[in-house]
């Protein structure tokens, strides 16, 4: 039984619905899509944390609720909060220095995270996490030229793909890539042309 089963399962209760058969697994999930907030509320603290992580999936769970499960031990229930939509960007703010790479990288995707959150995580020790700055659709241009000089290539990549990259930004970053790759080619050419020492012939 997945997690998404229990969790129908347990709202299903609530409306009296039976666990047996094609139409109640049907009535189940319509349940579950049309839950009211405070349905969800009597559930998010659950016992079990995976109904407590589809509870911070759901996209009628309001941000007051959002902010509680934020605290949750669980590490896949804090990044469910920081990929929801309703998530208010003070909790998203608190969320971007989490223990876990997987919440702070959900953190910088989301579209409601603030510039001030953002510009934090970009300097961040692991890649994913900057990658997912660059990718975010509300990262400042200015910010996108630091990332643009960002020592993983990823990281660099992302940048060049956003749409809010200042064509200055695609220049530069063009032109550092035509430097290297010249580079590396003087240096092949130059490998190649040592001449490697000759063995004497065994008398």
């Amino acid at each position: 039984m997945n997690n998404f089963t229990k969790l129908c399962e347990k709202i299903g209760s609530y409306f009296g619905v039976k666990t047996v058969g094609e139409r109640q697994a049907i009535e189940r999930k319509n349940a579950y899509q049309n839950a009211h907030p405070d349905l969800l509320r009597n559930l998010y603290q659950d016992e079990n944390s995976y109904v407590r992580m589809v509870v911070a999936e759901h996209p009628n769970t309001q941000a007051d609720l959002l902010h509680e499960l934020s605290q949750d031990e669980h590490w896949y229930v804090r990044r469910a909060v920081a990929e929801h939509k309703n998530t208010h960007k003070n909790t998203l703010h608190h969320l971007h220095r989490d223990e876990d790479t997987d919440v702070r990288r959900a953190v910088a995707l989301n579209p409601s995270t603030h510039q001030n959150t953002l510009h934090s995580l970009h300097q961040d020790e692991y890649w994913r996490v900057r990658s997912a700055v660059a990718r975010n659709p509300n990262t400042h241009p200015d910010l996108l030229h630091k990332l643009s000089q960002d020592e993983d290539s990823d990281v660099r990549s992302s940048v060049a793909l956003n749409p809010n990259t200042h064509a200055d930004t695609l220049l530069t970053m063009n032109k550092a890539k035509a430097k290297a790759k010249a580079k590396a080619t003087k240096v092949k050419a130059k490998a190649k042309a040592v001449v490697k020492p000759t063995r004497k012939k065994k008398i």
